[in-house]
């Protein structure tokens, strides 16, 4: 839809700019006292007789591809996230949950070390921990957020987008939230039965 409505402004936009440069040469045409020419065509002889008449056809189009550009955004659908992996990791860097989306297989366990690995890193370096890091590589981001001071979570996903990082959000809070009231080892690894 959105591709529709982007060709019908770039049409909008080649006729006004015929009707521009057409009202250009017809203001050059009458400065000279050409002899005007007639057409067959009744809108082309509504432009060469009504000298006003190219500059409404313009007003009219600028009117019209306005009104597509207001409406664009009702349009747009929102980008969905596409989640191929979420984990749930200890601060020693284990894996304690894992959840697979895709079919490309992953080392669950390699990706938790490396996003532990880049935690401490940042935090050597700068003396800080991040609440929130991304990490592009290729077509996947690496997106990460603290839950606890005990426990992160990280999705792979193909896009870094709104959705996407609501989600990871919101997951972050509602694992935060169901931790206050029980009470998890997170040095163990969890099974995809467990109540979390």
């Amino acid at each position: 839809m959105r591709f529709l409505i982007e060709k019908k402004i770039k049409a909008n936009k080649a006729i006004m700019k015929q009707l521009i440069e057409f009202s250009k040469r017809k203001e050059e045409a009458e400065g000279e006292k050409a002899q005007v020419t007639s057409y067959s065509e009744p809108l082309m002889q509504e432009l060469v007789s009504n000298k006003d008449a190219a500059k409404v056809m313009v007003m009219h189009m600028i009117e019209k591809t306005l009104e597509e550009l207001v409406q664009l955004p009702q349009q747009v659908e929102p980008i969905k996230a596409d989640i191929k992996l979420i984990l749930l990791i200890n601060n020693a860097g284990l894996t304690i949950f894992t959840k697979i989306f895709d079919v490309q297989k992953m080392n669950q366990q390699l990706i938790s070390n490396f996003i532990s690995a880049i935690d401490s890193f940042g935090k050597q370096l700068f003396g800080t921990k991040e609440p929130y890091f991304s990490i592009s590589r290729g077509n996947n981001i690496i997106l990460y957020q603290n839950v606890n001071e005990d426990l992160n979570i990280a999705f792979i996903v193909s896009q870094e987008n709104y959705d996407s990082i609501m989600k990871l959000n919101m997951l972050s809070k509602e694992i935060s939230e169901y931790l206050k009231d029980v009470k998890i080892f997170v040095n163990k690894t969890l099974e995809e039965t467990s109540p979390l």
